[in-house]
């Protein structure tokens, strides 16, 4: 009986081995950014906003810790729109669900009628596939990618919101 031939080195490996010395060698190439000593530099009323390799940039507490709570209720009073984007979505695609509804109807029925009729089998399988992929191919498009972009341009205006909390 012969073996089929293996390589000793293969693709799949050879990333293997990169993705390991990237992740061993990457802390060591970036050195950290220095950063200014803010310890005793703001005043008792101040926070630390930010600071950079010469300066240390403060802010009123009350002020600042009023910006950051703004930022975040506003950013929590925008989440629902991305779930009203989802909804729009879902209505949009309504002749897509009707034919993954229709296909599992069918779907039903071919698997029963296989039951008796073994030549059916392949029906069962081809339409319960079809409309299982159609549902998949919606949700995916209106709850998964959808979705994901709109809470991270979300997260991204609540990042910039609090940026602008530092001024």
């Amino acid at each position: 009986m012969d073996s089929p031939v293996r390589p000793l080195w293969n693709a799949a490996a050879s990333l293997r081995c990169a993705a390991i010395l990237i992740a061993v060698a990457c802390p060591f190439v970036a050195a950290p950014e220095a950063r200014a000593d803010c310890t005793g530099v703001c005043k008792p009323n101040e926070a630390v906003v930010g600071e950079d390799a010469d300066n240390c940039y403060c802010r009123d507490r009350k002020e600042y810790a009023g910006c950051i709570a703004d930022a975040g209720r506003a950013w929590r009073n925008n989440r629902p729109q991305c779930g009203v984007k989802a909804e729009q979505c879902f209505r949009s695609q309504g002749y897509q669900l009707t034919a993954a509804g229709l296909g599992g109807v069918a779907c039903v029925g071919n698997c029963a009628a296989a039951s008796t009729v073994p030549v059916l089998v392949r029906s069962c399988i081809t339409t319960c596939a079809g409309a299982a992929a159609i549902a998949t191919s919606v949700l995916e498009k209106c709850a998964v990618d959808l979705n994901n972009q709109c809470q991270g341009d979300e997260l991204s205006e609540l990042k910039k919101a609090q940026l602008r909390c530092r001024q």
